[in-house]
């Protein structure tokens, strides 16, 4: 990656790193690059961003090499070529470029610009793991956890797991509450499963405020506290969790954790319902089916007990 300082946004300043670009430095060709791709201090030009990151990956600059990549994936500035993101994501990575090494990983996981390969996927997670990459922890933990590219290991994708969360990743904070939770990879431990769904639902990670709202819900790893699991059901609904949309209406139904208010409900059993959830699909028909918290509606009543069943919700 370049070591070049950052350049303010000014026409001296593009003006400065032309001219050094010009004469070979790759530095400097990466932060023009960056400059046009940003549109900083001059008009955003993909088209420049490309020619300059190629020269600079060309002259070795691991940086340039996996904005080259970038742009080659998304066809930015140049054609999308899946083949040639492999090609620079490749050789970023063999110069030890960390995120090079997550993006060429996921190329070999999913097939890009590459036959799908499993193993060297996990291989390259695992490099980029290694180097402190969180994104690759995650992967990498996930390749372990279901025995992709690798035998299945409980204990490895724990370790991962607990690497990329005390890195403060809320995704691995979430994995990682989940593993204590079920005692899978490590002994089961409520207290510890408390403590990283806390963690992730502070970061705003909405799986983390649905479990962590469960664990309040029937004290479990802490004392019950219904407050406090409604407080993390709404947190969830808000961020659009389904699961949480439908437990904070069955709060305001019966009144646990807050006062009883059908119309609130209703509101978010059809919320839920809409994305899906199908005991909300259920719970909401009950609503229009008895007037609870809306006018009485037999029709939209059988639509969403009809729903309901499709989704296999008896």
């Amino acid at each position: 990656m370049s070591t070049s300082t950052n350049i303010k946004d000014s026409s001296d300043n593009i003006n400065w790193l032309e001219k050094s670009a010009e004469k070979g430095d790759e530095g400097s060709m990466y932060n023009l690059a960056l400059q046009y791709y940003h549109g900083e201090g001059t008009e955003k030009d993909l088209g420049k961003a490309f020619y300059w990151y190629q020269k600079g990956a060309e002259k070795g600059d691991e940086g340039s090499m996996h904005n080259l990549a970038l742009q080659y994936y998304h066809g930015e500035g140049t054609e999308k070529n899946l083949g040639m993101a492999f090609y620079w994501f490749k050789k970023g990575a063999e110069k030890g470029h960390e995120k090079s090494m997550h993006n060429l990983a996921l190329q070999y996981y999913y097939g890009e610009g590459t036959k799908k390969d499993l193993g060297m996927a996990f291989y390259w997670f695992q490099k980029g793991a290694e180097k402190g990459h969180e994104k690759s922890m995650h992967d990498l933990a996930l390749q372990y956890y279901h025995g992709e590219g690798t035998e299945k290991d409980l204990g490895m994708a724990f370790y991962w797991f607990q690497k990329g969360a005390e890195k403060g990743h809320e995704g691995l904070m979430h994995n990682l509450a989940f593993q204590y939770f079920h005692g899978e990879g490590t002994e089961k431990d409520m207290g510890m499963a408390f403590h990283w769904y806390q963690k992730g639902a502070e970061k705003g990670h909405e799986g983390s405020m649905h479990n962590l709202a469960l664990q309040y819900y029937n004290g479990e790893g802490t004392e019950k506290d219904l407050g406090m699991a409604f407080h993390w059901f709404q947190k969830g609904a808000e961020k659009g969790h389904e699961k949480s949309m439908h437990d904070l209406a069955l709060c305001y139904n019966n009144g646990e954790g807050t006062e009883e208010d059908l119309g609130m409900a209703f509101h978010w059993f059809q919320k839920a319902a809409e994305k899906g959830q199908e005991r909300s699909m259920h719970n909401l028909a009950l609503c229009y089916n008895n007037g609870e918290g809306t006018e009485e509606d037999l029709g939209m009543a059988f639509h969403w007990f009809q729903k309901a069943a499709e989704k296999g919700q008896e």
